[in-house]
């Protein structure tokens, strides 16, 4: 599979913001820190270095987690998971997710969000450390 199948539009990208700000505005984090986050966010998933886990593979992600939202226990939960799963990714390494997990709760206490949604996407982001990539 080439590239180009993860791609995204410029409308795509807005859609993106959309469903981060959507995110964030139901936790009453600052407009100004919503964005510089978002920003970080997604100069880190467009790196050159990424062919997968990039903005394409979150969106697909999000996408997914909108299908299932009426069984999901805490969507919001889940979705600042997947906007931090892969924030931090270098395949020559072997602490990503404690990374992505460290650099998620930085960026959600700037955010305001409360301590418990921090402590459970930082377990979920540990969590993932141990899937099955079969």
């Amino acid at each position: 599979m080439d590239n180009a199948h993860f791609q995204l539009t410029q409308t795509d990208l807005g859609g993106l913001q959309t469903q981060w700000h959507a995110l964030t505005v139901r936790n009453s984090s600052p407009q100004s820190i919503s964005e510089e986050v978002f920003n970080s966010l997604v100069k880190q998933y467009s790196a050159s270095n990424r062919a997968y886990h990039n903005l394409s593979h979150i969106k697909a992600l999000l996408d997914l987690s909108e299908s299932l939202i009426d069984s999901l226990q805490d969507p919001g939960a889940v979705g600042f998971a997947i906007w931090f799963h892969d924030v931090i990714y270098n395949t020559r390494k072997a602490d990503n997710e404690e990374k992505s997990a460290a650099f998620a709760v930085d960026a959600l206490s700037r955010l305001a969000v409360p301590e418990p949604t921090m402590t459970v996407v930082g377990e979920m982001l540990l969590a993932s450390k141990h899937h099955s990539r079969n």
